[in-house]
């Protein structure tokens, strides 16, 4: 049997002090069948009725209503800074922001989102973790935060989550690299010359291998694993090899053509940018209003690349 609620008590006492049921629904702004439910509640668990009802006249208290009565203002009393003290941090939770992204979509891909929605909404406090995949996948499974921002294909097991956008994938060598002056190649021609690439098992490099696997990229040879964007440019610089790369992030050696992107046919491959959340966790209304802009963003091609 379910245990008498402080908000049985309050809906009991309002409708004692009201003198109806109708005018504790007022004064509580809450519907009056809505009073009537918690009241039969509250006779259920006593085994006994609270009031006596008579149609057409106030109800009145039965004797183990009086004594409910005097009890029900102890306990309400006492229980009214508790009250006040849990309303107070659900209120300040409600302008919790709290989300992870995966690194580029953190660090490329949301910057100025964040910064946009931060001054519009001055008051919000935002808890922004920014990491690897496999990091953000399980702050977002383990119910860390309210939202997530990662780069998948596909639906992503104990996350419910909808896409923002598409970012697709180039590869790319330096310019002194052989490879950088052919006009036309096939994934053949990649098979001589060294990969570097994400460390192995790494979400990421799952990301990856399935992405080439739908190309039918195959054979090639990673002699650099590296989740150091840094480190991965210098040995593209050096024209040590070629590495798959997110297009968006690495513009501007493209533009400059310090990096040179292979011309090879077909459809380039992509990957999703998703936003999900916990399945089980309650989400705060700042980050509702985020998800909300970032939607919003998503319908104009921000998150396209």
């Amino acid at each position: 049997m379910s245990p008498v609620t402080l908000r049985q008590l309050e809906v009991f006492r309002s409708v004692v002090d009201t003198g109806s049921f109708g005018a504790a629904a007022a004064a509580l702004r809450i519907s009056q069948p809505s009073v009537s439910m918690h009241i039969r509640a509250l006779e259920i668990h006593l085994c006994q009725a609270v009031f006596e009802r008579r149609r057409g006249r106030p109800p009145v208290l039965t004797g183990i209503g009086r004594q409910i009565y005097d009890h029900a203002e102890n306990v309400l009393t006492e229980a009214a800074p508790m009250v006040r003290d849990m309303r107070a941090l659900q209120a300040a939770r409600e302008n919790v922001l709290s989300f992870v992204a995966q690194r580029f979509v953190g660090n490329y891909l949301l910057v100025k989102p964040l910064a946009a929605f931060a001054r519009e909404n001055p008051g919000v406090e935002i808890i922004a973790n920014i990491g690897p995949l496999d990091q953000a996948i399980e702050k977002i499974r383990h119910r860390d935060v309210d939202l997530g921002l990662f780069l998948a294909r596909g639906d992503v097991e104990g996350i419910e989550s909808r896409i923002l956008g598409h970012q697709k994938l180039a590869f790319v060598v330096g310019r002194d690299n052989p490879l950088a002056s052919r006009r036309r190649l096939a994934f053949r021609d990649l098979a001589g010359h060294p990969h570097i690439g994400p460390v192995r098992g790494t979400g990421y490099e799952r990301l990856l291998r399935d992405a080439f696997g739908d190309i039918g990229f195959a054979g090639y040879s990673t002699v650099t694993q590296s989740q150091n964007t840094l480190i991965r440019r210098e040995l593209l610089l050096s024209g040590t090899g070629f590495s798959c790369v997110l297009r968006s992030a690495w513009a501007e050696d493209l533009e400059s053509g310090d990096l040179v992107e292979l011309r090879i046919p077909g459809k380039p491959p992509s990957l999703e940018v998703r936003i999900g959340c916990p399945a089980d966790r309650p989400t705060s209304a700042a980050s509702e209003r985020f998800a909300e802009y970032l939607d919003t963003l998503s319908t104009a091609g921000t998150f396209d690349g």
